[in-house]
């Protein structure tokens, strides 16, 4: 029964592809059972100019998360279920990405929550400019904390710095298959590295100003970001970067001793990481004593 009516909503998608185009939306799941359902209630309230497919992939949770997204979807043919052994969020989001049928992609974390008007007015930036190739909007963050995050303006040169897009943010299915999707490699960041890649091709940027997309900053602060600070993890991710893309680092004359010397002043790494990542390459390259010697100078 549920193969049959995801056939007709194929069958429909296919009809309407001309004037609605289908964007696939990809929520890897990890134990999420206590907060799944409010980030699929999110996709099915989405509003009726939006037509999307929901692939739901379950990463070897432990929990209820299966079943509570199978009563969910029961009655929903266009949200599709998948499971696979745990692997992390990069893994998970390729292999959902080998069921995406959609024009236009987009991942969701299953704790984060989209707006209802976040796929149609998305997709409005790309009917009125087609050569578009990413649609951004404002955050708002919720649950812990309560307030509006607007990421960073993107340039070429910027994005070597910090992170310019949330991972929620609309693109097309064929530029994200053709970068190589995310690197498997990464257990953090992953998203980071994948939009350096984006955007050294596709990096027509249209940013809408609302707070559209969700970001739940969790109460039991057991998230990869909060665990950053115990697992120093981000730090390992920015060395893993820097290394891949050294080429285009020093294109922009981030190459070692000019990177710490427009990093080192009060910038956005010093603050959020405390300068763990360029501190700990700086050491590889130079050795501690030479770093106490660099910042003498301060």
């Amino acid at each position: 029964m549920q193969q049959s009516r995801q056939n007709n909503f194929y069958t429909f998608v296919s009809m309407a592809q001309s004037e609605i185009p289908l964007v696939s939306i990809v929520v890897p799941a990890y134990n999420a059972e206590d907060t799944i359902i409010e980030t699929l209630e999110s996709i099915a309230k989405q509003s009726s100019f939006a037509c999307t497919e929901t692939i739901i992939v379950n990463d070897g949770s432990t929990d209820n998360t299966v079943n509570t997204v199978q009563d969910f979807i029961a009655d929903k043919p266009s949200m599709r279920l998948y499971s696979k052994e745990n692997e992390g969020l990069a893994a998970t989001r390729n292999y959902g990405f080998q069921f995406v049928k959609g024009k236009y992609l987009l991942f969701l974390d299953a704790d984060d929550l989209i707006d209802v008007d976040f796929i149609s007015l998305s997709l409005e930036q790309f009917k009125s400019n087609p050569e578009i190739d990413i649609v951004t909007t404002e955050v708002q963050h919720f649950e812990r904390e309560s307030h509006i995050y607007i990421p960073p303006t993107f340039s070429a040169k910027t994005i070597l710095k910090i992170n310019c897009f949330v991972i929620t943010s609309l693109i097309k299915s064929q530029a994200f298959r053709e970068i190589g999707m995310f690197d498997t490699n990464l257990r953090f960041h992953e998203d980071w590295e994948m939009w350096i890649r984006m955007t050294e091709k596709y990096n027509r940027v249209a940013h809408i100003d609302k707070p559209l997309f969700w970001y739940r900053k969790r109460n039991s602060q057991n998230s990869l970001c909060d665990l950053n600070g115990i697992d120093d993890i981000a730090s390992r991710a920015h060395l893993y970067i820097y290394n891949k893309h050294f080429r285009l680092f020093s294109s922009f004359g981030f190459n070692l001793r000019q990177l710490f010397d427009g990093l080192d002043k009060a910038t956005y790494y010093q603050k959020k990481y405390n300068g763990l990542w360029y501190r700990k390459l700086y050491y590889r390259y130079f050795g501690r004593k030479s770093w106490r010697d660099y910042r003498k100078y301060d």
